[in-house]
C-alpha cells in the first residue's frame, strides 16, 4: 500500500469511527481514536471574519465535522498570507492574518452532518458567522500524516 493510500485509509477510518458515536449526546472534550488519530468535540458561538485567523498545521490533517448548527470555513493558500504566530509544535499551529486582499480563497459551509477534509498545506479559518451568530456543536478529527 502506498504511502497516500495509507493515509487515505487512516482519514476514513477516522471518518467512519465518528460517524459511529451518539453525536447528539457525545460531552465536550478529546477522544483518542488510536495511535494515528483522535478527535475533539467544541461547541462555540460563531464569530466575525475580523475576530478571527486563518490557522495550518504540520503533523495533523483536520477534518471538520458539523453536529448542530452551520458554520462558515475559509481555506487559503499561505501564499495570500501573513504569518502572524510561528507554528508552535505543542498546538501544532501557526497562526495566519489575510490582507484586506485576498486571493484564490474557497469558502464553505458546513451544516449538521456535513465535513471537510483539511490538509496541512490548507490554511482555515473555521468558526465563522453564516447569517447571524450561533452556537455550534462540532467535531475536529485529527490524523497524524506520519
Amino acid at each position: 500500500m502506498s504511502e497516500n493510500q495509507e493515509l487515505i485509509r487512516k482519514i476514513n477510518n477516522a471518518i467512519e469511527f465518528v460517524k459511529k458515536q451518539d453525536l447528539t449526546n457525545i460531552s465536550i472534550g478529546k477522544y483518542i481514536i488510536d495511535r494515528y488519530s483522535y478527535f475533539t468535540v467544541q461547541e462555540y458561538i460563531t464569530r466575525k471574519e475580523e475576530n478571527s485567523k486563518y490557522e495550518t498545521h504540520k503533523k495533523y490533517i483536520d477534518v471538520h465535522f458539523m453536529i448542530n448548527g452551520i458554520e462558515k470555513i475559509k481555506v487559503s493558500s499561505c501564499d495570500n498570507l501573513t504569518l502572524d504566530s510561528a507554528y508552535d509544535e505543542d498546538s501544532d499551529a501557526a497562526l495566519w492574518t489575510a490582507s484586506e486582499i485576498t486571493l484564490n480563497v474557497m469558502e464553505m459551509v458546513l451544516g449538521s452532518g456535513s465535513y471537510v477534509v483539511l490538509y496541512p498545506e490548507h490554511a482555515h479559518m473555521p468558526g465563522l458567522i453564516v447569517n447571524n451568530e450561533m452556537k455550534i456543536k462540532k467535531v475536529v478529527l485529527k490524523i497524524r500524516i506520519d
